[in-house]
């Protein structure tokens, strides 16, 4: 009885120990906070939720092992680090979801889902925004429709004077 469970065990140990092992995943990524097109939207904004200055840069990179990490850029100077934990990649794509509620329930309130998908192509950034709103007002339920926009962030050169700490 005790052979075959130490053969199982010398097995299933030498099975685990001869699987391939995956490297993580690096990226690194500079480009402008405006999107190109006729509805510029901001990187950082859509990255964070928090509003970005004009003429800022975004630093987007992973490290082997880390969570993909977004810093906000001006003039070389890191103005703002932020760690993306929601943020997964699946194949070519990094995919992040987030999700707002505000007002007081059951009175009134609101429920904002967005679903991010950034794309390296070349040197640019695409990103495509899936949006779906939801809301109530006492007893009256009511939602929009769902938003896709497409948009497309020029790569830059690197421009680091101070980095983040």
């Amino acid at each position: 009885m005790r052979i075959p469970s130490l053969l199982f065990a010398a097995l299933a140990l030498a099975g685990c120990a001869s699987a391939p092992v995956e490297p993580g995943r690096t990226f690194d990524g500079w480009y402008l906070d405006r999107s190109e097109g006729d509805e510029p939207q901001a990187l950082w904004t859509l990255l964070t939720g928090e509003p970005a200055q004009a003429g800022a840069r975004v630093h987007l990179r992973q490290l082997d092992g880390h969570a993909p990490e977004a810093s906000l850029y001006r003039d070389g100077i890191c103005q703002q680090k932020e760690t993306l934990d929601d943020a997964a990649w699946q194949e070519d794509e990094l995919h992040l979801q987030t999700s707002s509620f505000d007002g007081i329930p059951p009175l009134a309130w609101g429920r904002i889902r967005r679903e991010l998908k950034l794309q390296p192509e070349g040197e640019a950034l695409r990103v495509d925004l899936h949006e779906s709103r939801f809301g109530m007002f006492l007893i009256m339920i009511g939602g929009a429709p769902d938003r896709n926009v497409v948009y497309r962030f020029a790569g830059v050169v690197a421009d680091i004077r101070q980095d983040c700490r």
